[in-house]
């Protein structure tokens, strides 16, 4: 079976489909990092933010409070307080 890109996937269906530029999703690798540290992955969530910010004139995001997620499910290799921060500082 021949192993297809994501893009090529994407290039075979038969409803629209966006992706993230890969200058952006490192950008939001960056944001959410220290300096020289590559351990944190940016979430999906702020990822779409990320992506929609760069596209729409307002953006309206619900959900994106605390220290923890909206359903309350478990994460690994985030930083949802430090993407928080960051939120909080664009709405400004």
């Amino acid at each position: 079976m021949e192993r297809l890109s994501i893009v090529k996937r994407a290039s075979r269906v038969d409803f629209p489909v966006g992706m993230q530029s890969r200058a952006l999703y490192k950008a939001g690798r960056q944001l959410v990092n220290k300096p020289k540290a590559d351990s944190v992955e940016a979430t999906t969530g702020f990822h779409a933010i990320l992506t929609c910010v760069s596209l729409c004139q307002s953006l309206s995001v619900f959900g994106f409070k605390g220290a923890e997620t909206l359903d309350g499910h478990e994460l690994r290799g985030h930083s949802i307080g430090k993407e928080h921060a960051i939120l909080t500082a664009f709405a400004r």
